[in-house]
């Protein structure tokens, strides 16, 4: 038979043991502690850093929910939409939620007053921002971080985001004396602008003209406006350029864009033959 060891020798290893799981449970409490702590401290900056403030929303995504993934990639609650509707957001909380982080914030519509030549907010649809956050390292840079993939920063600008047919106009590039007025080449050929009298050049035809479509955000504010653009029609009579030069916004400017580019034109012509020109051309939204 083996010997039988002193009861005295388990109850010590016994107590070494309760030491040792004391020892555990108290760091452990602690990391819990200073952890919270942390979390605590991280979303009271970032309340601070964030909230009531407007933000500017990559790819001006629709939705009144939006889900992104680590990257700040959309998952999924929207689409790509009109910059004067869904890129401005005023962020009024932001919460730190396990492995994710929540954004509250209302909506900031543009209207652009043509008198004062500048775009005015109206307050538009709430929205909620839900984005994935890798729960072992949350820290102020990594939530930096992923705020500047759901956000432009401050040293971006806008109008390198927008669609082509806006950069003109938030650029200022048809100021007097700037490149866009003087000659431009449509493959190769010189686009003549006809503006008033057009001298030598014979003016398109229009064709076929659809009229744009409202915003439903336009047409719940029963809001009308002109927006007027330059077109380009090249020597086949269709459109193969639009640039902004009096936005209306709340959308409505790219319902306009979208429409124009569908238009059809009998060719202008010089001598007889079809050349590219540049038209002015205004586009109104009336309510009946």
């Amino acid at each position: 038979m083996m010997p039988r060891r002193p009861s005295s020798v388990f109850s010590r290893r016994s107590r070494q043991r309760g030491r040792v799981l004391l020892v555990v449970a108290v760091a452990l409490v602690a990391f819990l502690q200073a952890h919270a702590a942390d979390r605590d401290d991280l979303q009271g900056n970032a309340e601070q850093e964030y909230a009531g403030k407007p933000l500017i929303l990559r790819n001006f995504y629709d939705g009144g929910h939006l889900y992104y993934d680590l990257d700040g990639n959309l998952l999924k609650g929207g689409s790509r939409g009109a910059w004067t509707l869904y890129a401005y957001i005023d962020v009024e909380h932001v919460k730190l939620r396990g492995a994710k982080l929540e954004i509250d914030g209302t909506r900031n519509y543009l209207v652009y007053n043509q008198e004062a030549k500048r775009f005015e907010r109206r307050r538009g649809s709430r929205v909620k921002i839900e984005a994935a956050i890798n729960p072992n390292a949350v820290g102020s840079y990594a939530l930096q971080i992923l705020m500047r993939k759901l956000f432009l920063a401050p040293n971006e600008d806008l109008a390198d985001y927008v669609p082509p047919y806006w950069k003109r106009f938030l650029t200022h590039a048809d100021r007097p004396g700037t490149a866009s007025q003087q000659d431009e080449l449509l493959n190769g050929e010189r686009i003549y602008r006809i503006k008033g009298q057009a001298g030598d050049v014979n003016p398109p035809i229009p064709i076929h003209t659809p009229e744009p479509r409202y915003t439903e955000a336009a047409r719940d504010a029963r809001y009308q406006a002109v927006a007027v653009f330059w077109i380009t029609v090249d020597p086949q009579g269709d459109v193969a350029e639009v640039n902004l030069v009096k936005p209306v916004g709340l959308g409505l400017d790219d319902q306009a864009a979208a429409t124009l580019k569908t238009w059809k034109f009998k060719p202008a012509t010089k001598n007889g033959k079809p050349v590219p020109v540049r038209v002015m051309v205004e586009t109104s939204f009336r309510l009946r």
